[in-house]
């Protein structure tokens, strides 16, 4: 993973986490925005994918400013995501729902909070925390444009 006889940085990992998982967004978001009838949620899906790509590059990309690789790991339910949000015959309103079902806003906040803290990390180099800064401010936007949509379409989350 190196490429010298450098220290590893704690934070590493999540770096190479967020990369992978951002880049895996990108995918299936697209895919679902691809075949979405609604024009407002084609727009939202479109700007959050293409977010999620980018923060999946730019990851990538401060990994290898600190003289590393990204190390590529193989998520077995990127391909299944694919396949079912950008299957044209299931609404869109299920699709929502099943992401509901599968995320809980409690996971996402604590994910948030452990974001928040590298952020103000001192250990953390700048360059770094300034990357996660953005990145968050970005996911936090991000969340609160496709939960309006969904609302609109889907109504409130259930508890």
């Amino acid at each position: 993973m190196s490429t010298g006889d450098q220290t590893k940085p704690d934070y590493l990992g999540l770096l190479n986490s967020i990369s992978l998982a951002e880049t895996n967004a990108g995918l299936y978001l697209k895919a679902w925005a691809d075949v979405t009838p609604d024009p407002d949620l084609k727009r939202a899906l479109w700007l959050v994918a293409a977010r999620e790509t980018t923060h999946g590059e730019v990851f990538r990309q401060r990994i290898e400013r600190l003289g590393f690789s990204l190390i590529e790991k193989e998520d077995p339910k990127v391909a299944e995501r694919v396949r079912l949000l950008g299957d044209p015959g299931r609404s869109d309103v299920e699709k929502i729902r099943t992401g509901r079902r599968d995320v809980r806003d409690a996971d996402i906040d604590q994910f948030f909070t452990s974001i928040d803290a590298r952020v103000a990390d001192e250990s953390v180099d700048q360059l770094t925390r300034d990357t996660l800064r953005w990145y968050i401010h970005e996911e936090r936007d991000s969340r609160a444009l496709l939960r309006s949509v969904y609302e609109r379409m889907a109504g409130p989350p259930a508890d």
